[in-house]
């Protein structure tokens, strides 16, 4: 009895996994998806004028030397602000001061501390809309 033993490569030798490709969508969920960008087209581009460009105009004038008495005299200094900054010795205590009072404000308190209303309780209760989960959800005002 003889045996045929091949040698295969171990790059062969593993299958590549199958890669579940998505059905295309249909003309309907197309439009659709267009109809929810060209609706929500305006709004993005106001909140990018709205947050971006100061954000983005705040770093340029963070490497200007800039005095408000003289606003035509700015000179480019790059990044020394950012190290006059972080060399001064306030900045260093500013931020630990910051970062105790945040610790403080963050922390844990147990929930013992602080009684909350139970659902139960509640003046006004209120179905979910959605029939099949007949979730009842209670709305509540926090009494304190």
């Amino acid at each position: 009895m003889s045996t045929i033993t091949k040698t295969v490569p171990a790059a062969a030798s593993k299958e590549a996994p199958a890669k579940h490709k998505k059905p295309p969508r249909s003309a309907r969920a197309r439009a659709e998806r267009r109809l929810g960008w060209l609706l929500c087209g305006p709004a993005v581009i106001v909140l990018i004028g709205v947050a971006a460009y100061p954000i983005c105009y705040s770093v340029y004038l963070s490497l200007q030397k800039y005095n408000l008495a003289f606003p035509h005299a700015v000179k480019f200094v790059g990044l020394s602000n950012y190290g006059a900054v972080l060399s001064s010795p306030y900045w260093w205590q500013a931020l630990k001061v910051t970062v105790i009072i945040t610790v403080l404000s963050v922390a844990h308190v147990p929930d013992g501390d602080r009684p909350r209303p139970h659902p139960h309780d509640c003046p006004h209760p209120v179905r979910d809309r959605d029939r099949r989960r007949r979730v009842r959800l209670a709305v509540c005002v926090d009494p304190q």
